[in-house]
């Protein structure tokens, strides 16, 4: 019971490292990562389809990105969904593709990016935190366990939280490094 309990925690934590390294990603620092556009749905025959599906996504410059349809009936519906999402990225048609200019990061919008990174760190460790207390209180429930069997594994659910805190800390450190020196 008790090893079935610690990998459902152990995978509990990783889905929040995993979804950190994801938000991570659609921050922009100098060149832009393609994989932003892998959440990106296109209003395609009334079915929501990922960009990638319908339209080739290339970066021939580090501060442009071209999208080229296949269809080019779906180009407006491609600005539409770019537009519709978070990215702030202002798409432009260019005959049969679609243009972004990435500008220059200046010192100050990578000083907001930073915060935003902060922000999305500290969401992590509130999910870790909240992941504790549900097996803690989950452990404390447990009329069969001893109290000292109790405080055994909650020393170790602790262990494992400081663990991956510090992993998120140094995702986060990378990450505003990386934003800072780009």
């Amino acid at each position: 019971m008790f090893d079935e309990l610690k990998i459902q925690f152990k995978n509990k934590l990783s889905v929040v490292i995993s979804n950190l390294e994801k938000k991570f990603l659609n921050l922009r620092v100098g060149r832009i990562d393609l994989s932003i556009f892998d959440n990106v749905k296109v209003n395609y025959y009334d079915s929501l389809v990922s960009i990638n599906q319908v339209a080739s996504i290339v970066s021939p410059e580090y501060n442009q990105i071209i999208i080229k349809p296949y269809d080019n009936s779906c180009l407006k519906s491609i600005v539409n969904a770019i537009n519709n999402s978070n990215l702030d990225l202002v798409p432009n048609i260019d005959g049969d593709k679609i243009r972004i200019i990435i500008p220059s990061l200046t010192e100050e919008t990578r000083k907001n990016i930073v915060k935003k990174a902060k922000q999305i760190t500290e969401d992590s460790k509130i999910m870790i935190r909240n992941i504790r207390h549900e097996f803690i209180n989950f452990i404390k429930d447990k009329k069969d366990y001893s109290d000292d069997f109790k405080k055994k594994i909650q020393d170790e659910i602790q262990k494992d939280i400081d663990e991956y805190n510090l992993k998120i800390n140094k995702i986060f450190s990378t990450k505003e490094k990386e934003i800072m020196t780009f």
